[in-house]
């Protein structure tokens, strides 16, 4: 993450999802450039409920069905106890609108997990759920993002800085 940060800093402020690795790097990127750090729970990860902190293998082991029927069709499927991938994604998608709102004249950066990205980039590309979850974005994925009322366009970086 450190990498596809890099040496220079363009931001003027921090918003990061309150999950450990998340959270921890933020807070490091902030103290170094000295910037505003705002920890705000709509970045978090999708919740997994009981599956939470389990890995793949660990559900093979256990639950081998229901994980299927998650891989099968996750829009009808919910993990136990889970956030329904339908509640993940409209929560994601008023905490992006509500960036230019609440950060009016800012340069962002957003300190998230894979999940959020993938709705966000599917969201700005007209994906539904399904063909936004199989976006390919993989670990410290960098891309500058450009929100305007009217104008909305994703780039990601070149593959050397992700």
């Amino acid at each position: 993450m450190r990498a596809a940060v890099g040496e220079s800093c363009a931001w003027t402020q921090i918003v990061s999802s309150p999950l450990v690795r998340c959270r921890a790097f933020a807070e490091e990127i902030a103290a170094r450039y000295r910037l505003p750090l705002d920890i705000d729970p709509c970045w978090r990860e999708i919740h997994f409920g009981d599956w939470e902190g389990k890995s793949a293998d660990d559900l093979l082991k256990t639950c081998p069905a229901e994980l299927a029927r998650f891989w099968d069709d996750p829009e009808q499927y919910t993990p136990p106890g889970g956030e329904t991938l339908q509640a993940f994604r409209k929560r994601l998608h008023e905490a992006w609108d509500d960036l230019p709102v609440r950060y009016a004249g800012e340069h962002l950066l957003v300190v998230t997990h894979g999940g959020p990205i993938r709705f966000i980039l599917g969201r700005m590309r007209g994906l539904s759920v399904t063909e936004s979850l199989r976006l390919d974005v993989p670990h410290a994925f960098r891309c500058g993002l450009t929100a305007e009322p009217k104008n909305v366009q994703c780039e990601p970086l070149p593959k050397e800085t992700a």
